[in-house]
């Protein structure tokens, strides 16, 4: 979803200017009991995804996004599961009469 509201920061600043949309973004802010806020806040992550928003429009680029700890969890269990497996050819492929390949 904060690729979404990036995306339409992007198209609002524009239009309006990144200035207007920041500021516009910061009002909302300062205002919690706004229901604007909720919207202007995927998945609940009011500050972090306000702090992404507004750098964006510092920036005039969108923010890096860091890769989720689940995928590079299953990208280091992927690397170790091939480099085990090549250690395993190698050790037969000597082991073995005519190797395994």
């Amino acid at each position: 979803m904060l690729r979404h509201e990036l995306a339409a920061d992007r198209a609002a600043a524009g239009r309006a200017g990144r200035s207007v949309v920041a500021g516009a973004l910061l009002k909302l802010a300062s205002t919690p009991t706004c229901p604007a806020v909720a919207a202007a806040s995927p998945a609940g992550d009011g500050p972090r995804s306000l702090e992404a928003r507004v750098s964006q429009l510092e920036a005039g680029r969108p923010p890096r996004q860091r890769p989720a700890v689940s995928r590079l969890l299953s990208s280091a269990g992927a690397v170790a599961l091939l480099a085990a497996a090549s250690m395993c050819c190698t050790a037969l492929s000597q082991i073995l009469p005519g190797g395994v390949l």
